[in-house]
């Protein structure tokens, strides 16, 4: 079975409840396989980007052609996610992409070798 690798759980601090609540229903994407979260919710600080880029890949470890990216969360965390993903398949990654018109997630094959 695919996978959708979400690139980072989006959510917002709930100050009452004193925790991370999330902040958009992301079901819908599990129709293009099972949710899979590479980061979690909250701020990823420049002095723990390599922390993160390392739990990015460990995730991506197996990542495969048939697997997809969800690519919310940190722009900094999506690039590095596109980066090692794209390296596990020789340059090719499926990105999710929300449609609000048809309201699902519509997959696109990107081919980094296109502009070597």
């Amino acid at each position: 079975m695919s996978r959708v690798f979400v690139v980072q759980q989006p959510a917002r601090f709930d100050h009452s409840k004193k925790n991370f609540v999330a902040k958009y229903d992301l079901s819908p994407a599990a129709a293009h396989g099972r949710l899979v979260y590479l980061l979690g919710p909250g701020n990823i600080f420049k002095d723990r980007m390599d922390q993160a880029t390392r739990q990015i890949a460990r995730v991506l470890a197996d990542y495969t052609e048939a697997d997809c990216l969800l690519a919310v969360g940190d722009p900094v965390a999506i690039a590095a996610a596109v980066m090692i993903a794209g390296k596990r398949t020789g340059g090719f990654v499926k990105l999710l992409k929300w449609d609000r018109l048809s309201g699902a997630y519509e997959c696109f094959r990107i081919n980094s070798n296109v502009a070597a």
